[in-house]
């Protein structure tokens, strides 16, 4: 990030009194998860998790999470770590550039996704903006949601999430 949007993100930080470390947007990732409650929003805000991909992600948390709430065995557990794109998934970032898009809107955050969300689940963009505390710029326009083929799940790894999960819709 440059030092003139760093110098207008503490702008708006300081005219909305968001100074807090918690309340500062943050890049990072995200999944909807199955559990048995249903569908479940997880992020992982860089700001809070050391900057990681999607495989590490749900190797560390989504994997163990779904093994304690389903009760899953040993051999279960080696199924899911891998098919990290067997659950809706998607990322944050401050740069478009770095996903393929050549277009580039200035100060603007980017929701990149696979269009595949949950049909139980309301995913509408200010549930993705809050979770990382992107509020404040989406009011002033300065969020993109965009579709991106590559945080899509694929077909081969939602068969194998399936067969362990049976209940998944």
């Amino acid at each position: 990030m440059d030092d003139t949007f760093n110098d207008e993100l503490e702008e708006v930080l300081r005219a909305e009194k968001l100074i807090s470390e918690s309340k500062r947007p943050s890049s990072g990732i995200w999944y909807y998860v199955f559990l048995p409650s249903g569908w479940e929003l997880r992020t992982f805000l860089y700001s809070e998790y050391p900057p990681e991909g999607h495989i590490e992600f749900w190797a560390k948390y989504i994997v163990p999470e779904l093994v304690k709430a389903w009760s899953l065995d040993a051999d279960q557990k080696r199924k899911l770590l891998g098919v990290y794109r067997g659950m809706p998934r998607g990322r944050v970032d401050f740069s478009a550039s770095s996903h393929g898009f050549e277009v580039e809107i200035p100060n603007t955050w980017y929701l990149f996704h696979g269009d595949d969300f949950p049909k139980a689940v309301d995913a509408e963009k200010s549930t993705l903006e809050n979770a990382f505390n992107l509020s404040n710029f989406a009011v002033r326009g300065l969020t993109q949601f965009k579709f991106t083929a590559h945080e899509k799940m694929l077909p081969d790894h939602l068969k194998v999430v399936k067969s362990i999960l049976p209940s998944m819709e």
